[in-house]
Formats: structure tokens, sequence, C-alpha cells
């Protein structure tokens, strides 16, 4: 059954890679007939999407062929994007000035870039140039740099979690404790928010470390349990078992060797789940190397030999034997001090010190020069043995500075952080109360609207009563009105004759004008008698006259009223002038109505004018018969 399961694997990835060949063939002979140059880079595409996927030789030569034909057609975002893929690759295989060359090259670019992703990628590949040239702080600034771009425009956060965790990884090596938990934290929230859980959980188990490296002990167990949890919902078996074999090495340091015994059989559990065979190689080394330090701590000097050996044989099973050989020598040497075996001991050490300089071996180091003193010590060597230990004692004291003060800082910056939280809590405290202030003034607003609306019902009831008692007065009222109405109409029906008798008496007046004016002339006709009779008439109509602006004014009573208020300097004369326009008389009725001259008439209107505060372009009559 296994032999089958083998053979289908075989079959699909020699199945596949054939498919993949012949799609690259094709779209190379697609290129070779295609002259259109946008097509030819739509082809160059997927060929080193293809290449770059099955890490071919052939990727650099399109890739290159791809960047220079992205140059002459300005296509400058892909350009960039592109060439971080050969970037990479120098990177790689440690050609670090072609690495340095081509990112250089494509930051030029930067103006012409539209996506600013594409100067972010490029900030990343050539942080990792500085990263492995030592350049750390550059490193670090690119690697912050390039994660707040990714972050800005919320594209690419895969890359924004990865420069985060780098960055953490170089602040580490720099010992500089806040600033790699703070980014190691920030990358965990990533890859948690992209469902990265390898990344996450090597995260949390890097942050673990760093914890421990500085003493707290209490936290890197946290930090590994909470591993632990990730790592079996997702049945990823490598984290749990490193993460099972460091929190091993956590209790082995506070002598709880109980619970060093019972992770190291959980790591035994399942370390066999393991399906890559290369990491199973390398944490079963791992697994051995726990079980040196435990027995050795035991004083299970013969098991310890044992595991020794063990380890032996899977270091030359590995990837990297000499290195992780020289990684080895310092338990080898743990071995021999134990065994008695000094010139062996002192051999393997000397091999951990050659380590020197090397980066992340601080720690090897360090108990190196510990144990390098005791093999001195015992064969007599003193003063070799008080230099080691020397050194070995500055070392520590270097450490226990640092996390010192690495302690003191974590604990500040908490305070700051837990002050910070204190102070947002108050402040929504204070929105809460504030809420509810405002839904108190809400229910004092409902409660008093509710309260007007009663009075408003109240005050419309009353409303109601006193208007049926008014709805009577006024009807009472209606009937007197039209009383009043039917004595004004009688009383215009009786200005009217007047009016009329007026104007034949003013023709009259005319007539009498007319035959005076022959009778200085001595014309036939025309005695003296007759025109005495005319005057005596003449009498007759100026009482007629007086009753006439009696009426008048009687009937034009609102009207008066409010030109006087109005115009409270207006003589007799200008509120007469005024109440015969009122009624429509013309300037020459008005003018024989008071037996003044027609120009008379005119000046009159003129005041009247300058009076009621008019411009020349303003009517005197539309003024006042809109009163």
């Amino acid at each position: 059954m296994i032999k089958q399961v083998l053979l289908s694997i075989f079959f699909l990835v020699f199945t596949t890679q054939i498919f993949s060949q012949n799609t690259v063939e094709e779209l190379s002979k697609k290129l070779e007939n295609t002259t259109d140059k946008k097509e030819r880079l739509e082809i160059l595409h997927e060929i080193t999407k293809k290449t770059i996927h099955e890490n071919s030789d052939r990727k650099i030569k399109f890739l290159k062929e791809y960047i220079a034909l992205a140059k002459e057609l300005k296509e400058y975002d892909k350009l960039g994007n592109k060439s971080r893929f050969l970037i990479e690759h120098f990177t790689s295989i440690s050609l670090l000035d072609s690495t340095k060359y081509y990112v250089d090259q494509m930051l030029g670019y930067l103006p012409l870039y539209k996506d600013p992703t594409t100067e972010a990628h490029l900030l990343l590949k050539r942080a990792s140039y500085y990263y492995n040239t030592d350049q750390y702080e550059k490193a670090i600034k690119d690697y912050n740099r390039s994660g707040d771009i990714f972050i800005k425009a919320n594209k690419g956060l895969i890359n924004a979690a990865d420069a985060r965790f780098f960055a953490a990884q170089v602040y580490n090596d720099l010992n500089d404790f806040l600033d790699a938990v703070t980014n190691y934290e920030e990358a965990y929230k990533l890859y948690d928010q992209l469902n990265d859980n390898f990344y996450k959980n090597l995260t949390l188990a890097d942050l673990a470390g760093i914890y421990s490296k500085n003493g707290f002990h209490e936290k890197s167990i946290t930090e590994r349990k909470r591993v632990l949890a990730n790592a079996k919902e997702t049945k990823d078996y490598i984290s749990l078992c490193y993460a099972y074999g460091n929190l091993a090495k956590i209790n082995q340091k506070v002598k709880n060797f109980d619970n060093v015994k019972k992770y190291i059989d959980s790591t035994y559990f399942f370390i066999d789940s393991i399906q890559n065979k290369q990491q199973k190689v390398l944490s079963k080394l791992f697994l051995a190397n726990l079980n040196i330090d435990y027995n050795l701590d035991l004083g299970n000097v013969t098991l310890a030999e044992q595991y020794l050996e063990e380890a032996k044989d899977w270091v030359k099973k590995t990837s990297a034997p000499d290195f992780f050989q020289r990684m080895n020598y310092e338990y080898q040497g743990k071995v021999y001090v134990q065994k008695k075996d000094y010139t062996k001991a002192e051999n393997a050490f000397k091999k951990v010190l050659a380590l020197k300089g090397q980066e992340g071996q601080q720690e090897t180091i360090k108990k190196a020069e510990k144990e390098i003193a005791k093999v001195y010590g015992a064969t007599g060597q003193y003063k070799k043995a008080f230099e080691h230990l020397n050194t070995y004692l500055e070392l520590e004291e270097t450490d226990n500075t640092l996390i010192k003060d690495n302690t003191f800082l974590y604990y500040q910056s908490k305070f700051e952080t837990e002050r910070k939280d204190q102070e947002i809590f108050k402040k929504k405290t204070e929105i809460e109360l504030l809420e509810k202030d405002q839904e108190i003034e809400k229910y004092k607003r409902r409660v008093t609207v509710a309260l007007l609306l009663i009075a408003l019902l109240i005050a419309f009831m009353i409303f109601y009563v006193l208007w049926r008692k008014a709805k009577r007065k006024r009807r009472a009222l209606a009937r007197e009105i039209v009383d009043l109405n039917t004595e004004v109409t009688t009383k215009k029906e009786e200005v009217n004759e007047l009016l009329t008798e007026t104007i034949i008496h003013l023709r009259s007046k005319e007539k009498l004008a007319e035959n005076l004016s022959k009778l200085s002339h001595e014309e036939e006709g025309i005695s003296l008698k007759s025109i005495i009779a005319d005057l005596k008439a003449d009498k007759l109509e100026d009482a007629k006259i007086v009753v006439l602006k009696q009426n008048i004014e009687s009937l034009n009573y609102e009207f008066l009223k409010n030109l006087k208020n109005l115009h409270p300097n207006l003589t007799k004369t200008d509120i007469e002038v005024c109440s015969f326009i009122k009624i429509g008389l013309s300037r020459k009725e008005i003018s024989n109505l008071r037996k003044t001259s027609l120009d008379a008439i005119k000046s009159t209107r003129f005041r009247l004018k300058k009076k009621l505060n008019l411009t020349s372009e303003d009517s005197l009559d539309d003024y006042i018969r809109s009163l």
C-alpha cells in the first residue's frame, strides 16, 4: 500500500514537471514568433512565473529579458516588481554586490512608480542586503519603512508581516529587547490575520526565546504554550516538537526535572508525525541534545554518552553536517568533562570558542568559557582557568546588566502602557458618563415635550371654550357689522350724490366765470341779475361741499388714521388733499373743490411727496391709495 502511494506521488510530480516543461517550451516558441513588444512582455511574465516556481536555471535569462523589455516600454511598476526575484536570487547565492547594484538601479526609478508597494518590495530586498553585510541600523530603517508602506497601502500584508518579523530579528541581534518584542508582536498579529500558521508559530517561538534570554521565564513559558495551542489546532508537528523541547529547556534552567522529562516525552510522541525528512532529522538531533543535557544534570553520564553518539549520527544525516557538527561540540565537551576526559573536553570547547564573532553564538561562547575554565582548573592550568573564568564573568556581567536594563525598560514600558490604558479607560468612562447624561437629557426633553403637549391640550380645551364664547360674540358683531356696512353703503350713496352735485356746481362756477368774462366785454344776453342769481345758488352749493368733506372724512377714517400715524408732520390741507386723491379725484377737481388754482394743487402735491419721503420717480397717487 505504501509503495503504491509513493509511486502515485512520484508519478504526479513527474507528470507535473513534464507538463510545466512543455508549457515553458511552448511559451518560448510563442515568444520567438511574436514581434509586438507588449505581447512579448506578457509572454515573458508567464514564463518567469513558471521558471521561478520551478526554480529553473533559465529563470535568470528570462528575468533579465523581461526587465530590459519593461524598461524599454516604460512599464516601471512591472520592472520594479519583477526585478525583486532577480535580486532575491543574487542574495540567495551570496552575490551581494549584484544584489546592491540591482536594488539601487531599481530604486532610481522611484519617482516613476505609481504603486507604492513597488518601493516597499525593493526596500525589503535592500534591508536583506544590509543585514547580510552587518549594516544593522540601515537594515532596520528599510524593514520599518517597507512594513509601514505595505500597511498604509493595505496591500501585500504578508510582506508587511515579514518586514516586522525580520526587523525583530535584527533588533534581537542588537540586544534591543523592547523593539524586538514590539515587532514580533506586530508580526504575529499580521500572520494571525492572514492565517499563516507556520510563521505565526515561528514568531511566537522567537518571542519566547527572547523572553527566556532576558530572564522572563514565565512569559517565555506562556508564549511556548501559545505555540502548542496553535500547533495542535493546525497539526503543525514541527512546531509542536520544538515547543515541547524548548519548554523542557526552560524547566531545566530552573531545575524542574519532572517537567523536563514530561516535555521530552511529549516531543517523542509527535516527532514521528513529521513528514518532511530533513525536518525530522533536525528534530531528532534537537531531541538527542535535550537528552544529553537532561542526563548530565541527573549525573547519568553513560546515558548522556549514548545520546551523544546518537546525535553524531543525526548530524551526518543533516543537509549541512559541518555546520551542525560545530554546533554540537558544546555537548561533546560537557560529556567529556563528566567522564573526566579533559583533553577531549578541552579540544571540544576550543572548537566552540572558535565560533567567536559569529552571530547568535554569544550564549554558547559564554558557556564554553565557563566549561573550559573548569577543565583547566581540573588539570592544574590555573592561569588559563583564571583567564577563561574572567572572560566568562565579564560576559555574564554584560548579560546581567543587559537583562537588568531590559527588565527595567520592559516594566517601564508596561507601566507607561498601563498608564495609557488607564487614561484611555478614564476617557471611555467619561464618554460613557457623558452618553448617560445625554440619555438623561433626552429623557428630560421627552418628559418636557410630553408636559408641553398636555399643557397644549389643556390650553386648546380652554381656547375651544373661549372660542365658542367668542364665536357667539362674533356672530353678534357680524350682525352689527352688517348693519354698519349697510349704513356705510348708504353713506357712500349720499357721498356719490353729493359728489355729482358738486361736479355740477363746479361746472356752474365755470359758467359764472365765463358770463363775467362776457359781461366785461358787454356781450348780449348776460346781465348782472343773472350773475347774482348764480352766486346765490353758489352759496347753497358751498354748504353742500362742507357736507361732502365731512362725509369723505367719515368714510376714510382708517386711511386718515394710518396717514397721521405714519406722517404726523402733515398739515390739515395736506391731509385734505390726500383724502381727495384717495377717493380718485383729479387735480382739476381737487382745485375746484378747494377753490384754488391748478398750480397751487401741483405745489401742494410736490410738497407732499417730500413730506412723505417719496422720490421723483415714485407715484404720489399710488402711494396714498396703498395706505
